[in-house]
């Protein structure tokens, strides 16, 4: 496929997976409308390689040989929920990686196939595992869901999406906050609470 084909047909994709995102997380996009498909040469950002990267100018960069692979659709809503992410920026991210990328991420997963049965996509659930299976991140993923347990009554989906609407450099002290009043075993809470917040913040 042609680059200039293939970024009409990615924005086009792009455009709706953020319609849906606004709707679901009740958040506004950054994003400018603007699609860049790179060469695998070029996949570097701040210093890590990337598929496909919401850039700090709230333009969306692919890389070319994701553009017609399935698993396109699990980054296109990552990088969405990037885009509509709370108090995103470039400093912030560099500092709170860990937290944004989980936060983003662990929705992802959960909102993904309703998603993708409002747009009308077919992809087995089984590609998508595979590629998380090898998720450079998983390991922040997994800390946040281990506080996330300590919520009863709270929904991943709910716990999750609340967190995207906090400010990036904020959510550490919320999820704190959050825990003194209504985790279940308060004292259970701080013990993961800060195990998970050691690996987050590696």
């Amino acid at each position: 496929m042609q680059d200039a084909q293939a970024e009409e047909q990615i924005r086009d994709e792009f455009e709706r997976v953020v319609s849906v995102v606004e709707e679901m997380t009740g958040l506004k996009s950054r994003w400018r409308g603007e699609v860049r498909v790179v060469q695998p040469q070029e996949q570097l950002f701040s210093h890590r390689q990337f598929t496909a990267r919401k850039d700090w100018d709230c333009s969306f960069s692919i890389v070319a040989t994701l553009t017609n692979d399935d698993a396109r659709w699990r980054t296109i809503i990552h990088e969405a929920l990037h885009s509509v992410s709370v108090g995103l920026n470039a400093q912030d991210y560099e500092t709170y990686l860990g937290w944004e990328e989980a936060t983003v991420e662990a929705l992802q997963r959960l909102i993904r196939p309703s998603i993708l049965a409002r747009l009308g996509v077919s992809v087995e659930e089984a590609l998508f595992v595979r590629v998380e299976s090898t998720w450079r991140y998983e390991h922040y993923v997994i800390a946040l869901r281990q506080i996330a347990t300590e919520f009863p009554g709270v929904s991943g989906e709910e716990f999750f999406r609340t967190l995207l609407g906090v400010r990036l450099r904020d959510r550490k002290a919320y999820i704190f906050a959050w825990g003194r009043r209504a985790a279940s075993d308060f004292e259970k809470f701080k013990r993961s609470y800060a195990n998970a917040s050691g690996h987050l913040s590696l």
